[in-house]
């Protein structure tokens, strides 16, 4: 069997005689046939694989191509790659603190004057208190049933108007503590912006 080429036989790469030859040794040898059609199977099977063109170069493991790039290289080694995300997280700190300085603000007067409100509130008061002083001394006089709810209408008065002023000195307070806010401001701003010696 080893001086019978099967592959050549199979291509019909054989002179006519040799081939003659080859046909009466495979009759004769079971294994010789095993063996051809073993190879005609897999001439099939490569009949249906899709056709490419050869490389042009072989590339070995130790060639250039197969080193990885300076990043795949980078994200393999777990230290540098630590010392990279540290190094960002401090960059990241920096530029928070840099960007988040102290703003300066200019100062303004508060919107609303306590005085002028706890002006008005008297002025409405003192008006309302008189119409029901007016109502109880009027001529024919008013039964004790009016006169209660009138007077029970002046005590709300006076408890509204006093509502009013807790509210205008809440405000009074909180515009004085915005004005203060702003004074700090300005002096933080003011200390990071002197040179460093002075």
């Amino acid at each position: 069997m080893s001086d019978i080429d099967l592959k050549a036989y199979l291509f019909g790469e054989l002179p006519e005689e040799e081939r003659r030859r080859v046909a009466a040794h495979l009759e004769k040898d079971a294994a010789a046939r095993a063996e051809l059609s073993r190879l005609e199977a897999t001439q099939a099977m490569l009949g249906f694989m899709p056709e490419e063109e050869l490389p042009r170069r072989i590339a070995f493991v130790s060639d250039k191509v197969f080193e990885p790039t300076l990043w795949q290289r980078f994200w393999a080694s777990g230290p540098q790659l630590g010392f990279a995300s540290a190094a960002l997280l401090a960059l990241a700190i920096v530029g928070h603190g840099w960007m988040a300085r102290p703003v300066a603000v200019p100062v303004q007067q508060a919107k609303v004057d306590a005085a002028v409100v706890r002006e008005v509130v008297a002025r409405e008061v003192s008006q309302r208190l008189g119409e029901v002083a007016r109502q109880v001394s009027a001529p024919g006089g008013a039964s004790d049933e009016k006169t209660s709810k009138m007077i029970a209408v002046a005590i709300k008065e006076i408890e509204r108007k006093a509502e009013l002023d807790r509210a205008a000195d809440r405000l009074t307070i909180e515009e004085n503590f915005n004005l203060l806010r702003r004074l700090i401001s300005r002096d933080q701003v003011a200390s990071y912006q002197r040179p460093v010696g002075n």
